[in-house]
């Protein structure tokens, strides 16, 4: 599952993973080592939703007792097409990136255990609900410099979650001096 960020918001269902940003839609589909066994669902959100509302936060959010809409939605295709197609359920990965990062959060909180691990890059999580993320293989990427998503707001979600599980398998990658790219 891909999340884009929310620059790449729209309807044309290609604008989000043709960006600069997506990366990692082209390195998946175009190289033949993955190419074949790899179902990629990349969900795009309209310009007038966003996957996790936070306001004027910088550094995380409050998780909602339901996901926005636009989450809500693109989870249910998700489901429903994860039942549908010979997925195996102990691969299923997540990768989001800045607002899609923040969608990796909302939805590991709600469904812990669902994704095998998760690639959040420059995107922050409720820090109050990492407890129940104990169990995740988690990377995160993030500019030390981001004036747009704090990346204490990281630094926060690592030390809650390796306070409930010392063992945690999750990683803060610092890129120092860089900003929200």
């Amino acid at each position: 599952l891909y999340m884009h960020g929310d620059g790449t918001r729209g309807s044309d269902n290609l604008t989000h993973i043709a960006a600069p940003t997506a990366t990692i839609v082209r390195s998946l589909t175009e190289n033949p080592e993955y190419n074949q066994d790899l179902i990629l669902f990349a969900p795009q959100c309209t310009r007038e939703e966003c996957w996790v509302p936070c306001g004027n936060r910088k550094d995380g959010f409050n998780l909602a007792p339901e996901p926005a809409p636009c989450l809500q939605h693109a989870f249910a295709a998700f489901s429903y097409w994860l039942e549908r197609l010979p997925a195996d359920r102990e691969r299923l990965l997540f990768w989001g990136n800045s607002r899609g990062a923040y969608a990796g959060w909302d939805l590991m909180s709600r469904h812990p255990g669902l994704f095998a691990g998760a690639v959040l890059v420059a995107g922050c999580g409720d820090s109050e609900k990492a407890s129940l993320l104990t169990g995740e293989h988690i990377r995160i990427h993030h500019g030390t410099a981001d004036n747009v998503v704090l990346y204490s707001g990281n630094e926060q979600m690592v030390k809650r979650i390796k306070e409930s599980n010392p063992s945690a398998d999750i990683n803060l990658i610092p890129y120092p001096g860089q900003n929200h790219t």
